[in-house]
């Protein structure tokens, strides 16, 4: 008795048009027209938690490799999902509390606190660092050899975070400076970023981190007491 293992029907399974001979684990069937191995039984864990399956939803495995039930999968991570018949195009989305995590945000988005006054941090819309435009950026402006700051509440929704940290273009003169990157007071970053090298890379492992802190300490070597110096952060979080 021949029977289909998935159907296009609201995407309730994700291989269509496999004809088999039988649906018993570890057997063998007819996929135009070779014969495979096809192994149900297969289990799917998600952040430790045993996920259930309906019948006709099963994860299995044919010649070693895993298959898995779109709409099932996207509903464990929290993902919209939807088929376009006129594409052939399954469609995922963000949804919910999955959002932040799912599609990345702006590291400017979690400034909390920083300096103020001659000497302080803030969220710009835009900065441009050799060239290019940056949105989105944290700006740190600082007079001489003053030091600042700026906090960051991640609240443990992240994993990564990846970004710059360069001079921004027409504001004030470079000069070197030493940045301190910390995740709830443990040290994640040091660097020195001179006045004529590239911007810095930031590339962070933040799973669990619910406080960052940047500290940026200028020398004032750029230029005479009371030249401003300018710097940009900018970085995506997943």
């Amino acid at each position: 008795m021949e029977k289909k293992i998935a159907r296009r029907s609201g995407l309730k399974g994700f291989v269509i048009g496999v004809i088999v001979t039988m649906m018993l684990s570890g057997t063998l069937v007819m996929a135009n027209p070779v014969m495979r191995e096809l192994v149900f039984g297969v289990g799917v864990s998600f952040n430790g938690e045993v996920q259930q399956f309906e019948e006709d939803m099963r994860p299995f495995v044919i010649d070693g490799r895993t298959f898995l039930p779109v709409r099932a999968i996207a509903d464990i991570v929290g993902l919209d999902v939807d088929f376009d018949g006129a594409t052939n195009m399954v469609i995922l989305t963000t949804s919910g509390a999955a959002t932040a995590v799912a599609t990345g945000s702006s590291f400017a988005d979690t400034f909390f606190s920083g300096s103020s006054g001659s000497n302080f941090a803030q969220v710009d819309d835009t900065a441009t660092v050799l060239g290019q435009t940056h949105n989105n950026v944290v700006q740190f402006n600082s007079f001489a050899t003053n030091s600042l700051y700026s906090q960051h509440n991640l609240g443990g929704d992240f994993t990564r975070w990846t970004g710059i940290f360069g001079h921004i273009d027409g504001v004030g003169v470079p000069t070197d400076v030493s940045v301190t990157i910390t995740g709830d007071g443990a040290v994640l970053m040091e660097f020195e970023k001179s006045q004529h090298d590239m911007p810095v890379n930031i590339d962070l492992d933040v799973t669990g981190i619910n406080l960052i802190r940047i500290d940026v300490s200028p020398d004032g070597r750029g230029g005479p007491g009371g030249t401003r110096g300018a710097w940009a952060l900018t970085g995506d979080l997943r």
